[in-house]
């Protein structure tokens, strides 16, 4: 199941594929008709610590990179108001950056 995840990419199977020091290996990204018996001549069991690492690392990138998506969406819907303020015995107005209202609630 952790090798079948969506979250593994093909850096993710050089990673395993280093592991093993396989050198015959074609990666499921590169070869859609790969057979259980290819993925079996890995060994993997014996390396089973790492394959987890590696498939929990393939997890954890996943999570940031929706987590940035969603980030990157929201700042990019976000619009920015210039508002001149003037203190106390300047003479010229400094422009402040900020939000709207509602802009300021979503991000809270």
């Amino acid at each position: 199941a952790l090798l079948g995840a969506k979250s593994m990419r093909p850096r993710h199977w050089k990673l395993l594929i280093k592991a093993t020091a396989a050198t015959d290996f074609t990666a499921p990204y590169e070869d859609e008709n790969m057979s259980l018996k290819g993925l079996l001549a890995l060994d993997l069991h014996k390396i089973s610590n790492e394959v987890e690492e590696i498939c929990d690392q393939a997890n954890k990138e996943e999570k940031m990179e929706n987590t940035l998506e969603q980030i990157q969406s929201r700042w990019s819907e976000i619009v920015f108001i210039m508002q001149p303020y003037r203190s106390q015995g300047a003479e010229d107005d400094v422009p402040l950056l900020g939000i709207g209202e509602e802009d300021f609630e979503s991000l809270e």
